[in-house]
């Protein structure tokens, strides 16, 4: 007898008064405690203990409370890539919508740092890529062969940013460069879609843009546009 498979949920929010789509989220649990964790992190981001993000302001402004509804039950392996391609479809109907990521893993919302964690935390942002050494292009532009429509790489990272000390990658061709292996944004993306988060690959400690705080996503997208610019 074959095993089921496993099926996760995605799901969109809803405005009960004007019937805005306002957020589109995958899960692993029932919608009905999906939605209760949403106004438990509320709870926690009105208390300081988790980032005031754009769905928590917005879920926070309502009079009513948010509904939540079932997109299309998936199975485990292809969740966040629904859920990336359903947040794409709604930004173009609403580019307001409150996801901070374009999908994924990353969707996950960090805590507030303490002054000497972010203090600290800028410190080590600079000293983590001490004795790596970056190789040649990794700061050069999109080619025409990188955006070819054939190569995955050249798409933007489905579960959102991620960071290495400094360095912000959008596209998983830029992972490659920065590794020096055709390789590397594979065995990344299992790194954090498997939700092993385990051990460093290739030596080096990723992290998802999205559990950054916001000062520290400034510094990293500001180096990155700069890099971009050059």
């Amino acid at each position: 007898m074959e095993n089921k498979p496993k099926l996760g949920f995605v799901y969109y929010l809803q405005n009960p008064i004007t019937s805005e789509i306002f957020y589109v989220g995958a899960t692993k649990k029932a919608l009905k405690l999906r939605l209760q964790s949403h106004y438990q992190h509320l709870r926690e981001a009105l208390k300081g203990d988790r980032l005031m993000t754009k769905k928590f302001e917005y879920l926070h402004n309502l009079k009513s409370k948010a509904t939540i509804h079932l997109l299309e039950k998936v199975n485990y392996d292809d969740l966040y890539e629904r859920e990336s391609l359903y947040i794409s479809h709604f930004k173009e109907i609403n580019p307001n919508l409150t996801n901070m990521t374009d999908g994924g893993i990353g969707n996950y919302t960090s805590k507030y740092y303490t002054e000497d964690q972010k203090i600290g935390y800028g410190t080590k942002l600079s000293k983590s890529l001490k004795g790596l050494k970056k190789p040649d292009g990794f700061s050069e532009n999109l080619s025409i062969q990188r955006t070819g429509l054939g190569n995955p790489a050249a798409k933007h990272i489905p579960f959102g940013w991620i960071v290495v000390g400094e360095s912000l990658f959008k596209y998983g061709f830029e992972v490659n460069e920065f590794v020096g292996t055709k390789y590397a944004y594979g065995n990344v993306f299992k790194h954090f879609v498997k939700r092993k988060r385990k051990g460093n690959p290739y030596g080096y400690k990723w992290e998802l843009f999205s559990e950054l705080s916001i000062e520290i996503q400034d510094i990293v997208h500001t180096s990155y546009e700069k890099k971009q610019a050059r």
